[in-house]
Formats: structure tokens, sequence, C-alpha cells
């Protein structure tokens, strides 16, 4: 929490951060929220998703409660930075900038928080798989875009990051993959990244159905536009069958051919992962499916298969006692069978 007497210039402020996001799209409710400066009706606030869960990052000020910029938060280590300049803020993470368009009404923004969503109650309170950062910057007057570019030189220096255009992974999905009930950092694209060089974006985020997914389509193009070689990982359809959201079986096996095919139109490379055991009747049609050749990923990878560790959601050393989420070691093992299929994507290239 900020204290109320830090107050920072509305037009020329300067926000930077060092270390890495281990989700970009952890924005179910629009939550968290890496940073809010001021107070009620009169703050500027940034946040990853939006109420849409679009992957994108989002702006919010006294001119517009919910602007969407072409941005897409990397879960590789990277800066992230957000400088406001006269009546623009421009944003960075990574090798990939955008631009935000508002003004606020106030001269200067006093208190506010870092990295706490005091917002959205004590479920929350702390923003899951969000900022795993070894550095903060915050600055009340910056005209000087020289500045600007000096930070972010300086900690791609520091943390011996290559930003430049380099393969990259997307993975599409639902809390499985976002990490509920895993500390940050602890979710399975996250620790793949041990495995490689790569920019990494995860937009699963928890309660997304395939419907979501589909939503995602838009942030996996901004994605492919900059890197080279990349992957897609889709894992995602349980949440549709709960019973708030009440899309019934066919249509979850049509939204993930469409999410299939609207990423390999984009040429990425796609692995889908055979849905897991929890709900066995999704799984067979899935497989099915794949197998009669109405859902045509690159590859389908199948870590739930009998005779493998995550075969049994009963086993709690890989499986949360709700039967449905892994423990970090469930995570680990999601990404060491995962990341085989991820390479060997990597390796062949644009479709």
């Amino acid at each position: 929490m900020l204290p109320p007497d830090l107050h920072v210039d509305s037009e020329s402020f300067f926000f930077g951060t060092t270390g890495a996001y281990a989700s970009s799209n952890s924005g179910y409710a629009a939550y968290p929220v890496p940073l809010l400066l001021g107070e009620a009706g009169r703050a500027f606030k940034v946040y990853f998703g939006g109420y849409e869960l679009d992957g994108f990052v989002h702006l919010a000020d006294s001119t517009n409660p919910d602007q969407r910029t072409s941005l897409v938060i990397t879960n590789a280590p990277a800066t992230f930075s957000v400088w406001a300049h006269g009546a623009t803020y421009h944003l960075q993470s990574g090798n990939m900038q955008a631009v935000g368009h508002g003004r606020m009404n106030v001269p200067s923004l006093k208190g506010g928080y870092i990295g706490f969503n005091a917002d959205g109650g004590e479920w929350f309170s702390q923003g899951r798989n969000t900022g795993i950062w070894t550095g903060l910057v915050l600055a009340d007057h910056v005209n000087d875009s020289n500045a600007v570019e000096q930070f972010r030189v300086a900690a791609v220096l520091q943390g011996q990051q290559m930003p430049q255009v380099r393969p990259a992974l997307v993975v599409l999905g639902d809390s499985r993959s976002e990490g509920f009930r895993v500390a940050d950092g602890r979710n399975w694209p996250r620790l793949a990244q041990a495995y490689g060089q790569y920019q990494s974006y995860n937009l699963a985020v928890s309660g997304a159905t395939t419907r979501h997914l589909l939503g995602m389509l838009p942030a996996a193009a901004q994605v492919a536009a900059h890197s080279g070689n990349h992957v897609a990982v889709v894992f995602g359809g349980y949440n549709d069958h709960l019973s708030q959201n009440h899309i019934g079986y066919d249509e979850t096996l049509i939204n993930l051919g469409k999410v299939i095919q609207g990423l390999q139109a984009l040429k990425y490379y796609v692995v889908l992962v055979a849905e897991a055991p929890t709900d066995p009747v999704l799984r067979s049609k899935v497989m099915s499916a794949q197998a009669a050749g109405t859902l045509r990923p690159d590859t389908i990878v199948d870590p739930f298969a009998p005779g493998s560790v995550l075969s049994n959601p009963g086993n709690t050393q890989y499986w949360d006692k709700d039967f449905t989420h892994f423990t970090a070691e469930g995570q680990a093992e999601l990404a060491s069978l995962i990341w085989a299929s991820i390479k060997t994507g990597f390796a062949q290239g644009v479709h």
C-alpha cells in the first residue's frame, strides 16, 4: 500500500518493474492490479485481461474506466513499464510496446497500491501468479524519454535479457495452467521456461471456458506478429460443464476446433493437451474427436495416460484434494511432459 501523502504528477509519472510475471491474463473480474495510483474516482489503474479475459493490458483513468491496449505481458524475465506523458500512456513489456490515451482530471495522484488488489475482497487480496519482481521504480515526474529508455536498457543488461524477436509460446487454458492453488511462479508454463530460451505468454486464467479461449485469439495474434517460430498449447474445456456455464459437450468440441484452426491460421504449431480424467466424458470425446480428425492439432499430448504419474486424481502428491487442480509437483510434471511437444514445435517452425 502506498501512503496517502505519497503523490505523483498525473501527467508525467513512471512505473517500471524488473523480474517476471507468471501469468499474462490473470484478469478474472479484471484482477489482479499490478498498479493503482490515486484514490477512488481519481485514480489510474493498469490490469491484465479485463472483464473478458482477453489477455491484453487494460488501463483505467478518470476519462475511461476500461481501455484495452495492444500489449500482452510476457512471462519471461523482462521489464514492464508504464510512462504517462501528457495525454498518452506508453507501455512496454519485453520487445512489445503500446500506447493508451486519456487525461486525469487532477494534477497529482495520491496514494494507491502496487501488486496488491484491495478492491476484490479476501479471495483476491493478492492476485494469483502475478508479479515475481526483483525491482520496482516509481518516479513522480519524468519528462525525458531518454531516461525511460535508459531504464529499459539498464534492466535488460542487468538481467541478461534478450528482448529481440525470438521463438514464442502461448498457452490458452484455465486454472490448471494459470496455477490455481499453487504459489506464484509454480504454474507449468512458468516452470517450462527452465527448458529453453523463448518468450512465454500464459493467457490461461481461472474460470475460463472454451468461449473465453476463443476470445484470447486476438492476443495470440499480437504475440505472433512480434515473434519468430511460435507454438500454442491448448488445455481447456472442463469449466464449460460447470452448472453455471451451461455449455454442452458438442459446443466444447466445436470451440476447441475453432481455437485450433484460428491458431494454425496465425502460423502456430498447436499442441492440444488431452483432457484430464477429472471429466472422463470430456476426455473420451476429445480423444475420439482427435482420432476421427474433427480436432486437428499439430500434435496431442496426454499427460494423463494410464500408467503415468498423473493418471490418478487421487494421488495427492500430484493432485490437489479437489481432484481437479495440481500440486506444485503436479505442475512440474506437466511442464516436463508438455515440453517435449513444445520443443518439437519450435524446431519445426512456422507452417
